[in-house]
């Protein structure tokens, strides 16, 4: 499966990567580190979506 063709690594990185930015941007600096929650948060998100999905039988339409 090619990242590129994959929708569900698109539709989830916009939110999270803008999120992440932001907090990145105007958290203080000893809470900084917290972004990097927010990019496991992503592919833990990501991942289960996929697992949900070949759990049900749902496919992509490609």
């Amino acid at each position: 499966m090619s990242t590129f063709r994959d929708k569900k690594y698109w539709i989830l990185l916009v939110p999270f990567l803008t999120t992440a930015v932001l907090m990145a941007l105007y958290l203080p600096p000893n809470e900084k580190p917290l972004t990097v929650l927010v990019i496991l948060l992503f592919w833990a998100t990501y991942y289960l979506w996929g697992y949900l999905e070949k759990r049900t039988g749902k496919r992509d339409s490609k």
